[in-house]
């Protein structure tokens, strides 16, 4: 005879109780004074909810006394304690978990930290990518050169300038704006003798043109174009 009867359902609020009293009574009814143990529970029960009222109502028609329950969660230790568990469902196996209940699970911290900082960084790349493969620009001259398209000058990034520009950045007033042109603050700037090699390379190409109008413009901004126009016009001037 089974020392422990343990009945097991979802809520521990109508199933498993109701089968909990009916099998006590046959128990003692057919044994009276049986030491066998006959509790219940569940996976995920509304923990101290008392008996749901359809189940009373089923127990009373039955000419049973309404029963006090307190619903309970299926743990390690209930299930260790029973010689047979029985669940109140079809086709369910139920086994005892290895749970340790003295060291309850907590988030890894440390690993969490670096699959984040990993995936991150992997997100960052793919994105860095993705925007260079869509973004098919010239990044070099050899590359404009391969098109068949003439190349008049090469203008460098010129440090003064930037010195020149964070100055009136900080709140200087622009007295002058030659101040800020390179060709007349630094005439010996490499910049400088780039847009004079430019100049006379537009020159002599526009000698054969119907008019004496240029335009300057490029694919994208920041990359100089107001930079030519300014410091070319002066010094053509």
């Amino acid at each position: 005879m089974f020392k422990g009867v343990l009945i097991v359902c979802i809520g521990n609020i109508r199933r498993s109780p109701t089968a909990e009293y009916l099998l006590h009574r046959a128990t003692h009814k057919v044994r009276p004074g049986s030491d066998t143990q006959i509790s219940s529970s569940g996976l995920c029960p509304l923990v101290d909810h008392a008996l749901e009222s359809t189940a009373q109502e089923v127990l009373q028609v039955q000419g049973n006394q309404p029963m006090e329950h307190r619903a309970r969660q299926l743990i390690t230790a209930l299930m260790s304690e029973s010689d047979l568990i029985l669940e109140m469902e079809k086709q369910r196996i139920i086994e005892t978990a290895d749970v340790a209940l003295a060291k309850p699970v907590k988030p890894k911290k440390a690993l969490i930290v670096l699959i984040a900082t990993l995936l991150g960084a992997l997100i960052s790349i793919a994105f860095v990518l993705v925007r260079k493969t869509l973004n098919q620009g010239f990044q070099s001259l050899s590359a404009i050169k391969q098109l068949g398209l003439p190349v008049h000058a090469s203008i460098s990034c010129s440090s003064l300038q930037k010195v020149e520009e964070d100055k009136n950045d900080r709140g200087r007033r622009r007295a002058n704006f030659t101040a800020l042109l390179l060709t007349m603050s630094h005439p010996t700037d490499l910049a400088v003798e780039s847009l004079r090699s430019l100049r006379t390379i537009l020159d002599f190409a526009m000698m054969d043109s119907n008019n004496n109008r240029l335009m300057i413009f490029t694919p994208c901004s920041q990359v100089g174009r107001v930079f030519v126009y300014a410091k070319y016009k002066p010094d053509k001037a």
